[in-house]
This record gives structure tokens, sequence and C-alpha cells, in this order.
């Protein structure tokens, strides 16, 4: 079951009163939230919107170069179309967002899963091609970081080939600790693309692509279209993301009670409103009367495993509230 065919069988897998677990649309769920951005026609430079965005994210741009954009999507789209013109081998996760594999079209990728475990044998294999891996950090839509042991894996699998690159979509950056991307941007390997589409609620306003200037130039990046006239929103939202780290952490401990009845061994997210569960999406429904999200919705081939979302109870507690 795709997305579409989701979302089209919707109403009738309401028809129970489920829990809900199931809403995936931020702006709708958190449209209260939202900043405001102001009406005017006055822009800021590049230099005054990477100075806005230093000073509230905390990330150090020194000794890196840095291009912007639209969000995160526009920057890989543009990366991806430059290395297949260099015939780079993909290795992308399939079960994270399908939009990555229609970024690629026909080209092909090597796929690996990122649960219920993460497949780390796809970086066993070698190849006479330029290898390119992405990752989603922290990841979705299981909701965590790599742990040491997994960040060294990456560290030596780049190490191994001088022409190997480390692609990281950190879109669901909440978290102000920014040292698991400072550690693999220091492989002089890696590209980090950040977005204000979720930490701020702010879509297709700005994206950036953080690494090394000769990487950067290497994969010849270059600015894509972008404005600046949210940098007053970012500045008087400055606690937005721990507010959101807040909401989430905090309607995941309330729902937890609710998912142990069906997962006794089930532990929250460390970041984000994702979370799996190792159950099928039709035995959640019909013997639990849960309603979460298909993983073949985000990609994955497996029917045993059911994405949960805690976003529907939060918009719920703040119209509520």
């Amino acid at each position: 079951m795709n997305y579409q065919e989701y979302r089209a069988a919707k109403e009738a897998f309401l028809q129970t009163d489920p829990l809900r677990l199931d809403c995936m649309n931020t702006q709708k769920a958190l449209s209260g939230l939202v900043p405001a951005i102001p009406q005017t026609t006055e822009e800021y430079s590049l230099p005054e919107a990477l100075a806005a965005w230093q000073e509230v994210t905390g990330f150090d741009l020194q000794q890196l170069e840095s291009i912007p954009g639209t969000g995160v999507r526009e920057l890989l789209a543009q990366l991806i179309e430059q290395l297949k013109q260099a015939e780079a081998e993909f290795l992308f996760p399939c079960d994270v967002y399908p939009v990555y594999h229609r970024l690629l079209g026909d080209y092909p990728a090597r796929t690996y899963h990122t649960f219920p475990d993460w497949e780390w044998e796809v970086l066993s294999a070698t190849s006479e091609q330029r290898q390119v891996l992405l990752l989603t950090q922290p990841a979705v839509p299981v909701g965590r970081y790599l742990s040491a042991a997994e960040i060294t894996t990456v560290q030596n699998w780049l190490a191994a080939d001088a022409r190997r690159l480390l692609i990281v979509d950190a879109a669901y950056a909440y978290e102000p600790n920014h040292s698991i991307y400072a550690k693999l941007l220091a492989s002089n390997q890696c590209l980090c693309l950040f977005s204000l589409s979720k930490p701020w609620l702010l879509p297709e306003h700005w994206g950036l692509a953080v690494g090394p200037t000769e990487l950067l130039e290497s994969v010849s990046l270059s600015p894509g279209e972008f404005s600046t006239n949210w940098v007053p929103a970012l500045l008087q939202n400055t606690g937005l993301p721990a507010r959101l780290r807040n909401l989430f952490h905090q309607e995941w401990k309330r729902l937890s009670a609710a998912i142990h009845e069906f997962v006794p061994d089930w532990e929250p997210p460390e970041s984000g409103y994702y979370a799996t569960v190792n159950l099928p999406f039709e035995q959640l429904l019909q013997n639990h009367n849960v309603l979460g999200v298909p993983a073949t919705v985000f990609g994955s081939d497996r029917s045993d495993v059911t994405v949960i979302s805690c976003l529907f109870h939060i918009q719920r507690g703040l119209t509520d509230g």
C-alpha cells in the first residue's frame, strides 16, 4: 500500500474509531505553532541569513562552505543529478522517503533497510564507481541517531576509499547538539543538508548544504532560488525546535501505556514524532483497533512493521488547550 492508496482508504479505516497514531502532516497538526513570516519586501543578504541561522542553531560554519537553496529536496535533487552524470553508485535507504528514489528516476541504486534493524551489510561491497551513501539523521521513521559504533562504521567506510561520499539528510534535526554532523563532516567526504521545514515548520523557505569547500566544488553544487524573508521569524522563534522536542517527548510518554498494550517492549523514539512497532498494519487495526501507517507508505517492503505517529494527539491537545 503506497501513500495514495493509504489516503484513499483512510475513511474506511476510521469507521471503528481507532486510536489515531496515523497523522503525518506537521503543517496541519502543528499549524498553531507555525511562525508568521512578515509581509514585507525587505530581504536580508546571504551573509545575514547565514549569521542568523548559525546564531539560532548553534552550528559552526567556520572552515566549511555552505550553499543555500529552498530546502533539502531541491539541494538533494541537484546533487543526485550531478552524481548520476558522474556514474556514481548510490546506496540509498528503501524505507525512509520514497522521494529519494523518485529523484533517482530509472538510475539503479543499491538499497538498504533502516528498520527493524539497520542493514550495515550494504557497506561491505566495493565498486569501481564512486560510492555515495545517503543517511537520514536522525533516522526517520525509526526516530534515532547513529550510535557511536555506527558512526565509526561509517567513518571507516569513508576512510577505505577517498572517492566515497556521504550525504546526510538532516531535515529532522530538532536537537541543538550537532556533534554527530561535525564528526561526519570531519572526514572531508561528507555533505550535510539542513532545512527550516521541520524544526521551524517553514517548508520551502531555506535549505543549506554544508561541507568542505573542495567537496562542494567537486559536485558542482550551485545556489538555488531562495528567500531570506524568514530571518525575523527565525530570530523571534529561537525556542521553537525545543518546544517541538518537548511536545513529542511528552506525547510519546503519555501514549506509552496504550502502546504497551499491544507491544509490551516498545520504547519511545530518541527524536521526532515517528516511531515503529513490529506488528503488521492490518493486525494492529483489526486486533487492537489502532490506526498506524503501513511501512510500505515509506517505501519499505516490510509488511511486519507499522509506523506510528504522535502528531494527531498533539494536534488535539493544542486545539483543546
